[in-house]
């Protein structure tokens, strides 16, 4: 899985990665949403409003936390994040929605694949 998007916001560049962490943790705050669960959400498109904006808080979340940053955004900042970039039918919110489908499952993505034997 893999995924990046940059937004900038009056001139500060935010990046947010939609990696297999970034999920872990939306699940884990959204109730500990199983696998089937966050599938049903993402293909149903079923998110509520605060759950899209939590969803870009932790894909903005994991670049601070692999380099050992405190991290300085919150619910509230994602959610003025979507309202800058055009609202949830803008182009910008909707390019990310579908960069998070292809992350997901993403065939052009590496896998170790160990040789049978070996």
């Amino acid at each position: 899985m893999r995924g990046l998007y940059t937004i900038e916001i009056d001139g500060e560049k935010i990046d947010l990665y939609f990696k297999y962490w970034s999920l872990c943790q939306f699940s884990e705050r959204n109730g500990n949403l199983s696998l089937g669960s966050l599938l049903d959400l993402l293909s149903d498109n079923a998110f509520t409003p605060s759950q899209y904006a939590d969803l870009l808080l932790c894909a903005a979340e994991y670049k601070f936390v692999k380099e050992g940053k405190q991290f300085p955004y919150t619910l509230f900042d994602a959610k003025e994040w979507i309202d800058e970039i055009g609202g949830i039918a803008g182009t910008a919110f909707l390019e990310i929605i579908g960069l998070l489908a292809k992350a997901i499952n993403d065939p052009g993505a590496k896998e170790n694949k160990k040789k049978a034997g070996k």
